[in-house]
């Protein structure tokens, strides 16, 4: 069985890890050798839970303090055996959707009203930190605000006698806009960009309907977004996920931000503002989601990143981010597409710098 990290130890381990399985296995060797340069333990950690997610199929396996787990092994998580069936509050897990550095979603069954649902499930039980807790039920204020058609509705949230945090949601049926775009590539013709900037607008208007609630999301990229099945070759819907590293903006709440109160900077570099990268708290507000934005149309119509990140180390990436200038849009696309004049300055605008301008 692999035990579960200490919860510090488990917060510089999550983000490697999440990158590392997006990879390829055969890319995963030398992305350990450049993040885990100096720190040998540091990379058998991710390895043995690399190697668990290999031999299980199922990362980490359930989560701890579920009934169904014995009282001497709270702090471990089997690595074998499935959840479909064991029950968290009122719903029943039917599988195991998604797995990120704080939590796990299940697709689950509610009793009452008798629905799907998917469940999300605070990883670490009744000994999970307060931050985690707090960053946690952040997500589910900020989403008790938004009733919206593009942004997935939370029903209800809570946690069992075990200690165990949960939150259920609606249940959404689509691919990532990843899998769209990886499975797609980037735009070959004018109409192909029509229809990507039509689906980028849905994108956009729940981001605007987020703001207009007060709930900047901090971590929007094309894993947090889905694409629905389309009728016709009507233009998709799509759903925004995800707000775990939400800001609300009222006076009185206290907002989430990249950089948490110990300065851990948080979220997916490559989408990431440079005022979110550099830790400037005071600057963090609505215009770091127009640069993510600015990010994802940038790689909609290209197919690729504004900046070559590839096999770069994380200080140099920042660094990149921060100062370098973004590849032209047409030459990143390669000239499979012509862009518009007003489009490639919309984009440029989005990737500026400083939030003022």
């Amino acid at each position: 069985m692999t035990p579960l990290p200490a919860p510090d130890r488990w917060r510089l381990i999550a983000p490697l890890l999440e990158e590392a399985l997006d990879l390829p296995p055969e890319r995963r060797g030398p992305f350990l050798d450049r993040v885990c340069a100096g720190d040998p333990a540091l990379r058998r950690e991710i390895e043995d839970l690399l190697s668990a997610d290999s031999e299980a199929g199922d990362f980490l396996g359930v989560p701890v303090d579920l009934p169904a787990a014995p009282a001497d092994e709270e702090d471990s998580v089997p690595g074998t055996g499935p959840v479909a069936g064991t029950t968290i509050g009122p719903y029943r897990v039917v599988r195991e959707i998604s797995r990120g550095g704080m939590g796990v979603v299940y697709e689950a069954e509610q009793k009452r009203p008798r629905r799907p649902v998917a469940l999300k499930v605070i990883l670490g039980g009744r000994h999970v930190d307060a931050e985690a807790v707090r960053m946690f039920q952040r997500e589910t204020d900020s989403l008790a605000r938004l009733k919206h058609p593009s942004i997935a509705a939370i029903y209800e949230s809570g946690s069992t006698d075990e200690g165990q945090h949960f939150f259920a949601m609606e249940l959404v049926q689509g691919r990532s806009l990843s899998d769209f775009l990886g499975e797609s590539g980037p735009a070959r013709s004018r109409s192909d960009v029509r229809l990507r900037l039509a689906l980028f607008r849905k994108i956009c208007a729940a981001v605007a309907y987020a703001h207009q609630r007060g709930v900047i999301h901090l971590d929007l990229k094309p894993s947090n977004i889905l694409v629905l099945e389309a009728q016709d070759g009507a233009v998709p819907d799509i759903k925004v996920l995800d707000f775990g590293l939400a800001r609300i903006t009222d006076p009185d709440a206290e907002g989430a931000t990249a950089v948490t109160a110990f300065g851990r900077i948080q979220g997916t570099l490559p989408y990431m503002s440079p005022e979110q990268i550099r830790g400037r708290r005071d600057e963090v507000d609505v215009r770091s989601d127009v640069y993510a934005l600015g990010v994802i149309l940038y790689r909609m119509l290209s197919g690729r990143l504004p900046y070559e990140l590839e096999g770069v180390q994380i200080t140099e990436a920042a660094r990149i981010v921060c100062e370098q200038v973004p590849r032209p849009l047409g030459s990143a696309a390669g000239g499979r597409a012509r862009f518009d004049h007003d489009l490639t300055v919309i984009a440029q605008k989005a990737l500026e710098k400083e939030p003022a301008r």
